[in-house]
């Protein structure tokens, strides 16, 4: 049978014309493992639906927690009112981009006199006094 012979198969052809296109959501099983769940490609959360899960993941992330001095900080929103309270952050503040820990590697290269990532080595001779002080602090630690 040569290309000729073969029927074109035209886009109305077929039972169903559209996209095998799919769109799959992840929600909390019973046994607390994420299961996958098929939508529709219209589907939107409701707002009941962030609501729950977002108690679902306070609940599961600070469930119980208490800070050092006592205090209950088992929700998100009781976490952050207490860190604001006590003048503290987390970590993840400073790890942004333009933030305070980039800026500060930037500073520690410009002050180490390195360019552009390159690492600063010192002359034989700075390298030898250096050895040679921290060897003389060392010896003087261990007699006293």
């Amino acid at each position: 049978m040569n290309d000729e012979d073969k029927p074109e198969i035209q886009p109305g052809d077929l039972p169903e014309d559209r996209s095998v296109r799919r769109r799959w959501v992840y929600e909390t099983g019973l046994d607390g493992e994420p299961i996958a769940v098929e939508v529709d490609l219209d589907w939107k959360p409701t707002s009941r639906t962030s609501a729950v899960d977002r108690y679902i993941e306070d609940s599961r992330l600070y469930g119980g927690a208490r800070a050092t001095d006592g205090v209950a900080i088992d929700s998100r929103t009781k976490h952050k009112a207490y860190m604001k309270r006590h003048g503290l952050t987390t970590a993840d503040d400073f790890d942004k981009p333009g933030g305070v820990w980039e800026r500060a590697h930037k500073q520690r290269e410009t002050m180490r006199g390195a360019a552009d990532g390159e690492k600063r080595r010192f002359p034989e001779s700075e390298r030898r006094e250096i050895r040679e002080a921290l060897g003389r602090a060392w010896y003087k630690a261990r007699r006293d």
